[in-house]
């Protein structure tokens, strides 16, 4: 492993990583570090490449995360490259009422804000987070799961706790990796503790929810799982994806063998939402059997349905099953005019690429079957809210085609902000539009002429 020593240098960067010239080389971008300074304290860093350092033995740090930690400017500090495995859990604590409020008020986004300041943590830790360039907030590292130090990704669940007395201050020394078997002894405390949490949750939303048949899980899209391509021919819009090891018994069998159709609801603090509609779920070792990865209860969906739901990363969702179907007897195919003639052979195509096994179609649901081709659904009868093709249905089913505004999510406006560009003389302006309207101008002897293929009109007067 490579080791050096550097010279803290402040700087005046809103994160928490640390900073080397970008002509020292014996650290990569994203390398994790482990910081020895004053003496025998240790801190953890992920590294990064900076023009603001000049020189080869020095090493920058946010000046204000600096000062949390004690590491003073211009002290000498060893620097030496670790392997850091990923995280799972991890609860921030701020340090006072205030600062929990402003972060609560940022909870939503709170994983987004750390993944793009901070990579590597560790129980006992302080550290800044910023909220936007002129707000920031202290917290401290309390319980990560399942060992410390650790990095955070976007699959990493961030607890925020306002409880201020469950903070463990920084301690002279942060001891090193825990050996084999505390690591042992950690983890099964952590599943000890999951399960009693499991039950409580169970007890709580049990009026609400039947375990043996709905499930909760976070929303997270396809496009962001590693081994995407391993899964790519089943990637339809209403197909999502789940870990077998999260599911009831009753659900897990061979999910591409025997489809599993459920309701997906958005769960929402507003009673009167009803974002839902109809999936197919698909386990992911049963496509991918190389799958070593736990990746949690986490759902992976295509990136229309966040777009139908305007949800974002992480939104809770139940899924209940799903015993029956529909029965139809025609679909009509709703798209742009300019697709009508050629969509009803590319929605066939689109069915016929994914009808191996059994597809699940939604009524009134905006998705591609084509790059720029973009449709919704209706059902005969027109009660019908979903259905299932399969080989046989592709083939008699029979096909409409209607003109409607479909719009696809890429093409959506961004909001247009008018601005006053020209300032003009407004009193001129305005009692010239005023003598229009009153009749005070009077437009006798006036020609309005145009050119062929000309837009614009000219006016002339005729004196």
């Amino acid at each position: 492993m490579s080791q050096r020593s550097f010279t803290v240098k402040y700087l005046t960067s809103k994160d928490c990583f640390v900073y080397i010239s970008s002509a020292c080389r014996i650290f990569a971008t994203g390398t994790c570090i482990q910081l020895t300074h004053n003496g025998n304290q240790t801190g953890y860093f992920s590294v990064k490449s900076s023009n603001a350092v000049s020189e080869e033995f020095d090493i920058g740090i946010s000046g204000l995360y600096a000062k949390c930690l004690g590491i003073k400017e211009n002290t000498s500090v060893l620097a030496s490259e670790v392997q850091i495995p990923a995280i799972k859990t991890v609860k921030v604590i701020p340090t006072s009422k205030s600062d929990y409020e402003i972060l609560e008020g940022f909870s939503d986004v709170v994983q987004n804000i750390l993944l793009s300041q901070i990579q590597v943590l560790y129980t006992g830790q302080c550290f800044i987070v910023w909220i936007g360039n002129n707000l920031h907030v202290t917290v401290y590292v309390g319980d990560i799961a399942p060992v410390s130090p650790g990095t955070i990704g976007f699959l990493t669940e961030v607890d925020i706790d306002p409880d201020s007395n469950n903070i463990t201050k920084p301690k002279a020394d942060i001891q090193k990796m825990e050996k084999s078997k505390k690591i042992s002894s950690d983890l099964s405390k952590l599943r000890k503790m999951l399960g009693c949490y499991e039950i409580e949750c169970d007890e709580m939303l049990g009026k609400f929810l039947s375990y043996k048949y709905d499930l909760v899980c976070r929303m997270v899209q396809t496009s962001r799982l590693p081994f995407l391509e391993k899964i790519q021919d089943h990637c339809h819009a209403f197909n999502v994806f789940f870990s077998k090891s999260y599911v009831p018994k009753e659900w897990a069998e061979n999910s591409v063998s025997k489809p599993l159709v459920c309701h997906l609801k958005l769960l929402s603090n507003e009673p009167t939402s009803q974002k839902s509609f109809y999936v197919k779920l698909l386990f992911l070792e049963d496509i991918y059997p190389e799958l070593n990865l736990d990746i949690g209860k986490h759902l992976f969906v295509h990136d229309n349905i966040f777009h139908h739901l305007k949800s974002k990363l992480g939104a809770r969702v139940v899924l209940k099953t799903v015993q029956e179907s529909y029965q139809i007897n025609k679909i009509e195919i709703l798209t742009k005019r300019m697709n009508l003639s050629k969509v009803v052979e590319k929605f066939k195509e689109h069915l016929a690429k994914y009808s191996d096994s059994v597809i699940v179609l939604n009524k009134g649901m905006i998705f591609e079957i084509e790059k720029d081709i973009a449709v919704s659904l209706n059902f005969d009868p027109p009660d019908s809210g979903f259905c299932l093709i399969d080989n046989n249905f592709v083939r008699q089913c029979k096909y409409d085609s209607q003109e409607d505004y479909i719009k696809i999510e890429s093409e959506k406006e961004e909001p247009v902000h008018h601005i006053i560009e020209d300032v003009g003389n407004f009193d001129t302006i305005v009692q010239s539009a005023m003598d229009i309207f009153s009749g005070a101008d009077a437009f006798g002897n006036v020609l309005i002429i145009g050119k062929n293929d000309i837009q614009k009109d000219h006016a002339h007067c005729l004196n």
